[in-house]
């Protein structure tokens, strides 16, 4: 279950929120209807970390299955190139947002 709170009740009522997350609860700390943080058990955060790099390292070898037979410069060419893609298209919704 998942529970929203303000970032001021977060900071007055801190020793609830500590309580949620004992009992199993994620708290997201919100502020202006904004979520701003997460809260969970560390064992929850450990397991979505181990979730998450099983699927890079699925994702990395169906990857490198795919292009086993390209120039690997060439692979460097369009990794690098959609990366700064990437990077270019989130500065402009970051600065689209302020």
């Amino acid at each position: 279950m998942t529970r929203y709170v303000s970032v001021e009740r977060a900071t007055e009522h801190f020793r609830d929120v500590l309580g949620a997350i004992a009992s199993k609860e994620t708290v997201v700390v919100e502020d202006n209807g904004r979520p701003v943080a997460v809260i969970l058990d560390p064992m929850e955060l450990e397991q979505l970390k181990d979730e998450a790099l099983t699927r890079f390292r699925e994702t990395r070898d169906l990857v490198q299955q795919r292009n086993a037979d390209k120039d690997p410069a060439a692979v460097l060419r369009d990794v690098t190139r959609a990366v700064r893609s990437v990077r270019r298209e989130r500065r402009e919704r970051a600065r689209s947002e302020r």
